[in-house]
């Protein structure tokens, strides 16, 4: 963790504070609570860590550009973290040279805490002299953010993913990690489920809102990793992968899963954890939009 990450899809990982607390099947056997208690330290509790000024804990030390996975420790987006993340929206700011990666399984926290200050010269919106020329980066979405959120199956797909893109922002990502069930990315919502993702009501019989694709960038998909891992099915990201053909949108597949930290052996296999190949082929791709 810190500067440099063996996650195949960013370049390092922020941790400025770490715990969490579950909130859906995804959660069940998370990475980060197996971390946490082999070093002694209740994943519940959600703590501030010592990250400021040390040169691998800090991005604001880093001069490379990198891809961020931020708080892969915990939620970016937990109730907790409220006291922190102003400070840390200002590291963002400070940072155009980073793409932060936020995955977030509660994308109904996003629009309520997202900051609210100029992203070229971190003044408050509302604090902007009257008749000062607008910057062309004045607010959000910020360029060097990336949103994203967990979708485990059917029913997260549904609900959050309507959440997700109901903030904007220049990329937005799913992680289909651990993947516990097959995903249809067309499926018809019904009024109920459009009422619980935006809070609007509705009074047709059914909504139909297009594929949940539609405003995605991105996605990522992968199998448990864990000593007792929950099983996959091949055809589950064989099915994900043909539907972002389709669709347009960039596919990484990250794992087959497994318990065991370690390659397959073959020479192509970059995963730790079971076999980062499909049909063995490796997907590697990303979004267009690179900052």
């Amino acid at each position: 963790m810190g500067e440099h990450t063996a996650i195949e899809w960013s370049d390092g990982t922020w941790n400025p504070a770490w715990g969490c607390n579950k909130v859906s099947r995804g959660c069940t056997n998370c990475y980060a609570e197996r971390l946490m208690e082999r070093w002694g330290l209740p994943f519940t509790v959600v703590r501030e860590t010592k990250w400021r000024g040390k040169p691998k804990q800090d991005p604001r030390l880093w001069k490379e550009p990198k891809r961020i996975f931020t708080l892969s420790m915990g939620d970016f987006f937990h109730p907790t973290c409220d006291q922190w993340r102003d400070e840390w929206w200002e590291v963002i700011r400070s940072c155009p040279q980073h793409t932060f990666l936020i995955l977030t399984k509660r994308p109904e926290w996003i629009a309520e805490h997202l900051p609210q200050t100029c992203f070229t010269c971190g003044v408050h919106e509302w604090a902007q002299p009257i008749g000062a020329e607008p910057h062309a980066l004045r607010g959000w979405p910020w360029p060097n953010v990336w949103l994203g959120t967990s979708v485990e199956n059917q029913k997260y797909a549904e609900i959050r993913i309507p959440q997700l893109v109901a903030v904007p922002a220049v990329v937005h990502f799913l992680s289909c990690e651990p993947l516990l069930g097959p995903i249809d990315f067309s499926r018809r919502l019904g009024d109920w489920m459009v009422e619980f993702a935006t809070g609007v009501r509705v009074n047709a019989d059914a909504v139909y809102l297009g594929s949940l694709l539609r405003d995605i960038e991105w996605i990522i998909a992968g199998g448990e990793s864990d000593p007792h891992p929950r099983p996959t099915d091949p055809a589950w990201f064989r099915s994900i992968r043909h539907q972002c053909a389709v669709a347009g949108v960039p596919f990484f597949f990250k794992q087959t899963g497994g318990n065991r930290h370690g390659t397959c052996g073959h020479p192509e296999c970059r995963s730790t954890w079971g076999c980062g190949m499909l049909d063995g082929k490796v997907h590697h791709e990303f979004p267009r939009k690179i900052t």
